[in-house]
């Protein structure tokens, strides 16, 4: 089978992640730290940042994936995709959008606040 790119399996968890059973499912089974993983060792690739930020802001729309990505390391990992990657509107949406989810939980509040994602 031919190996495919790490965007691709973003792609996968972004469009698994929009349908609530399959997200609470997905951040059960370690899906959060996969996607964080991957944005980790591919911080240089755009594409498998705006795929993550968007799997992470797909999850988050329930106060337990909410907490889950925020106590997981999901903030840092989003403002650190959009500070490395500013020239991608792509990127920055898609990183909006996943802080705006997450600014939901009080805690994720404060972390957003204060880890620059202001």
């Amino acid at each position: 089978m031919p190996e495919r790119p790490y965007a691709y399996y973003g792609r996968s968890h972004a469009t698994m992640a929009e349908n609530t059973t399959n997200s609470a499912e997905i951040v059960t089974w370690g899906g959060v730290e996969a996607v964080l993983a991957a944005m980790r060792s591919h911080g240089d690739s755009a594409a498998v940042q705006e795929q993550g930020c968007k799997a992470l802001y797909n999850l988050s729309f329930n106060d337990f994936n909410q907490a889950a990505i925020g106590s997981g390391g999901g903030i840092e990992a989003v403002v650190a995709a959009m500070r490395s990657h500013g020239g991608s509107a792509a990127v920055q949406e898609q990183g909006c959008s996943a802080l705006s989810n997450l600014s939901f939980n009080d805690f994720n509040q404060a972390a957003i606040g204060s880890g620059g994602g202001i």
